[in-house]
């Protein structure tokens, strides 16, 4: 019986042992930043912000820059105002280029890299641009949210 309750024991504790490790090794992965990328590039290239809204902290005080206007304040401002931009589209592909990085400290990360852009307007009209991007990331209650995004294009 002995020998028992010591194998019990010794299974117990390597298990936990085991456990522990994986936990502390998987807290330390980095997220794959091309996907985080991409994931969201795939949202807004539905044309509806309200697909992209659930990765945005919605903060009143966050400041977000886009290609147009200077800047939005705020989630609720900037998904008002892209809206606006997307009404001339019947449809957009935007692809994250292999360019795209990132780094993390702690709950915070941030991703950059190109993205191009296909844009085919209600008129038939097509707008093909690349356009570069940079999102600060912020993790609460386990997920990535972004607190700000900086998106431009270049001058021609």
């Amino acid at each position: 019986m002995r020998s028992r309750i010591a194998i019990l024991s010794c299974l117990v504790l390597v298990s936990s042992l085991a456990f522990a490790k994986t936990k502390t090794t998987n807290a330390a992965v980095p997220p794959n930043y091309k996907a985080m990328m991409q994931a969201e590039y795939d949202l807004w290239s539905t044309g509806d912000p309200t697909k992209v809204a659930p990765l945005f902290a919605k903060d009143p005080d966050l400041i977000f820059f886009d290609i147009t206007p200077l800047k939005y304040n705020g989630w609720a401002e900037y998904e008002k105002g892209v809206a606006v931009v997307f009404a001339d589209y019947q449809s957009l592909k935007c692809t994250v280029n292999d360019d795209a990085h990132g780094g993390r400290s702690g709950n915070q990360a941030w991703t950059a890299g190109t993205i191009s852009v296909h844009g085919v307007k209600k008129d038939g009209s097509v707008d093909d641009f690349s356009m570069r991007t940079t999102e600060v990331w912020e993790k609460r209650a386990g997920k990535w949210l972004i607190i700000h995004e900086h998106a431009s294009v270049p001058m021609k």
